[in-house]
């Protein structure tokens, strides 16, 4: 019998592979931790566990750089930039994946990392452990701490990918982009919008918690996850207007209450048009999630009303697949029963819709509810409605639907 430890390094090579690779899809709207279980975290921890078996075995798993392409840095692993350096060395060339925890700072203890980046001068005052090997490298980012720390991040591949295209060497090769601004950072404000394709043209995944971005990326973007932003016409326009987003969801997102033609410019106006002609529109699943934040008053009706009329309708009313609604307020439900009402003798409808969503909707107290949906998604299969974290399937398919 042939000891592990004599086996080829070929083979062993393989087994590390093989550990790797289990770390499974990535999805940015699952929770609100992203990717779904660290799985970053969990692929550093899987080849360190592995690397433990004997020396050989881990001296073989140092010299595999595929096994180091995800790293996780906190701001005490950056007080030691050479320990960090180590890490992002051992990748060599390959792409990496790159996840920073940057708290705030507390009294006494020294300053994260990014507090080194200035403003005025930018990539120049980036600390060693963030070169430009590691921007021109970075497939995958995501960044959580105070807006500072998320902007300063951003600011600086900004300034690599300006300086790369100026250069004639293209851009960075960001594409996943995750920020989740802590929620205990009460005084970190975002004062005006990240502009998106300057910090990479080639992002198609974001997910933003607390940041508001625009200049999306054109006709490339798949999945778009925002929670705890404001979007104004202009930038929710954008969204669905340029970067032909497949899958939107929105959570805490206040949205603006109509187009509101009368201050639209006209390139605006003729983006939007084209937007809603346009049959080649690719936004195929969409969850709201407690939007639609207005300003109490005697026109709260309206209000919701031409949010469905006027804003959903024209983004997704020929491509929509799915449809999730969560946690909406009883005047926002009666508003979506009445815009359902109305879709037959308007003759606007959803027609590709096959499945239904409902989580904490009190469509109970509304009339005809579910009557109304036929008209509005004449495909429709099935529903889901979850309560209280509960799931009940109400209807598979229209010939098998009971009355709510």
């Amino acid at each position: 019998m042939v000891n592990f430890t004599d086996l080829a390094t070929e083979l062993v090579s393989l087994i590390f592979a093989d550990a790797q690779s289990v770390s499974g899809p990535q999805d940015l709207g699952t929770d609100a931790r992203w990717p779904p279980n660290d799985s970053i975290k969990r692929q550093f921890r899987t080849a360190l566990s592995i690397s433990q078996v004997c020396q050989r075995w881990r001296d073989v798993s140092l010299a595999l750089p595929e096994l180091w392409t995800s790293v996780y840095l906190t701001t005490r692993m950056c007080q030691n930039p050479e320990l960090c350096l180590q890490l992002l060395v051992r990748s060599e060339d390959f792409p990496l994946r790159l996840q920073v925890n940057c708290p705030p700072d507390k009294p006494r203890r020294p300053t994260n990392i990014f507090t080194l980046i200035s403003s005025s001068t930018g990539l120049s005052e980036l600390p060693s452990v963030l070169g430009t090997d590691v921007l021109d490298r970075c497939i995958q980012l995501r960044v959580e701490g105070t807006s500072a720390n998320i902007r300063s991040t951003l600011h600086a591949f900004a300034n690599r990918c300006a300086s790369r295209m100026l250069n004639g060497e293209g851009t960075v090769p960001l594409e996943e982009l995750c920020v989740i601004r802590q929620t205990a950072c009460v005084t970190s404000m975002n004062p005006e919008p990240l502009h998106l394709s300057s910090i990479s043209p080639g992002i198609k995944y974001l997910r933003s918690s607390g940041i508001t971005f625009t200049g999306f990326p054109q006709c490339i973007m798949e999945k778009v996850v925002l929670e705890d932003v404001c979007l104004d016409r202009a930038n929710y326009r954008a969204l669905l207007c340029s970067s032909g987003v497949k899958k939107l969801t929105l959570r805490r997102v206040t949205l603006p209450t109509g187009l509101d033609f009368d201050d639209m410019h006209l390139l605006d106006f003729l983006q939007w048009q084209e937007h809603h002609l346009n049959q080649d529109m690719r936004l195929e699943h969409l969850e709201l999630d407690s939007i639609v934040d207005y300003a109490r008053g005697n026109n709260d009706h309206i209000n919701f009303a031409s949010f469905y009329k006027e804003t959903l309708i024209p983004a997704c009313s020929g491509t929509l697949k799915t449809l999730t609604l969560q946690n909406l307020s009883g005047l926002a439900t009666t508003a979506f029963n009445r815009f359902m009402a109305q879709t037959e003798e308007e003759g606007i409808a959803f027609p590709n819709v096959e499945e239904v969503v409902l989580h904490n909707v009190p469509f109970e107290r509304e009339a005809n509810f579910v009557s109304n949906m036929r008209v509005a998604f004449p495909k429709y299969r099935q529903m889901k409605v979850t309560k209280m974290g509960k799931l009940e399937l109400l209807a598979r398919r229209w010939t098998s639907c009971v009355a709510l």
